[in-house]
């Protein structure tokens, strides 16, 4: 089980104490039993706890971008993934530290809200320049670059918040409101910096009840769940823009009694600068050993990727397998009870590595690996898509094929096989 924030929190309805996980996104009170999904609006903020005995008013709020995820970079002329974790400043203040360092793992965080005090300095970056951030401030993209320039980058992930730290001013000096120790002299330089703090952040953190909102029945997940299941209308829904949006889903028939059902988003783009239409297409620009049949020129292109978080490698692999397989599957909107495996990656999230899966798939990587930094990808439509696979040993393998998946590559949810 990969390491995670903690975050203390209350349950919203009778106000008992809990532990959630920043992947937790439906909560479940063990006291009262009221189901959840919570709705964080832009992205999840959290706040560091103050210790000693500062009054909330006179503490400052700094945020940090936290960041976790896939980062691929594709470099003369293979492509790399790691996992990347990573926090860094939003505000380009001299007296802050580079990086939060080992504090969001050794206290647990709160949801940031106006009642832990008022002052909350907007961040400068904006949640879509937060890449370009890391790969300025992570050692681990220098060694990547540092035998060739890097020909594409793009980042797969599941966590991107903001984290704030508190800081107040004691007798000319700004003190970290952790450990009250001085971080630097309250100048006229950095006076604008705490003057200019608003006085209400101008954002909440809200909830919505796990109904859906075609029938009102209880929806079904995890609690790391981005796609929620309603057993009674076979309907599937995710939280966006504050509500709820509704997903469309296939499950591909078991042939085999206890089978594993693991979730693909199966997407369909349309690109600029490259002519990627059918799997013909595909074929041809890949450069993939295999006579172009007819029928694949009117074949649409279909991307396969997990919806579930597995290791870079895997994730690669087995994106690659499915999209050169191009499965021509038939399903039905009915989810077994048992064996299913969470949808823990969004379709937005997992639509960033299409690239990668071209890139991963190039059989001549020297001439399609420079283009892609040319190419735009547009992410047309996604359907959420169920694939029965046999459990062997510690491997799942697909019918049919040779293809199996260790259940060590899974991050932050193995399965739970029966």
């Amino acid at each position: 089980m990969e390491n995670s924030l903690r975050i203390d929190y209350q349950c919203p309805q009778c106000g008992a104490p809990v532990v959630i996980e920043e992947t937790d996104r439906l909560f479940t009170c063990g006291f009262c039993r009221v189901r959840i999904v919570f709705n964080p609006g832009e992205q999840f903020r959290y706040c560091l706890p103050v210790t000693g005995d500062t009054l909330a008013d006179d503490v400052v709020y700094i945020p940090f971008w936290r960041f976790k995820g896939m980062y691929f970079n594709c470099v003369p002329f293979e492509v790399k993934g790691k996992i990347m974790d990573a926090t860094f400043p939003s505000l380009d203040l001299d007296f802050m530290p580079p990086n939060l360092g080992y504090r969001t793992q050794t206290h647990a965080l709160r949801m940031a809200s106006s009642s832990l005090g008022r002052a909350f300095l907007a961040p400068h970056t904006r949640h879509e320049d937060v890449l370009a951030m890391v790969e300025s401030r992570t050692h681990y993209v220098d060694v990547m670059n540092k035998e060739s320039g890097s020909l594409f980058k793009a980042y797969v992930g599941e966590v991107t918040s903001l984290i704030y730290t508190p800081v107040y001013i004691r007798n000319r000096a700004i003190y970290d409101g952790i450990i009250n120790r001085p971080l630097g002299r309250y100048s006229v330089e950095r006076q604008p910096v705490f003057e200019n703090a608003p006085g209400e952040p101008g954002w909440t953190f809200q909830f919505v009840p796990a109904l859906c909102p075609g029938c009102g029945w209880d929806l079904e997940g995890e609690r790391d769940s981005v796609v929620l299941t309603c057993r009674n209308c076979e309907t599937a829904w995710r939280m966006a823009d504050g509500a709820f949006s509704r997903v469309e889903y296939g499950v591909v028939e078991a042939r085999t009694p206890g089978a594993y059902l693991l979730p693909f988003w199966v997407m369909r783009f349309s690109f600029e600068g490259v002519t990627l239409d059918t799997y013909a297409d595909l074929v041809r620009l890949a450069n993939l050993p295999r006579a172009v049949q007819k029928a694949w020129e009117v074949q649409a292109l279909q991307f396969w990727t997990p919806a579930f978080r597995v290791a870079p490698s895997p994730y690669s692999r087995i994106s690659r397998q499915f999209t050169m397989l191009q499965p021509d599957v038939v399903t039905s909107p009915s989810l077994p009870r048992g064996g299913v495996h969470p949808v823990t990656l969004g379709a937005s999230d997992a639509a960033r590595g299409v690239l990668v899966i071209l890139g991963t798939m190039a059989v001549a990587k020297q001439r399609l690996l420079p283009r892609l930094a040319d190419i735009r990808p547009k992410l047309e439509e996604a359907r959420l898509t169920y694939l029965p696979f046999e459990v062997h040993g510690q491997e799942l393998q697909h019918p049919g094929t040779d293809f199996t998946i260790p259940l060590n590559a899974f991050r932050g949810h193995p399965p739970a096989l029966r």
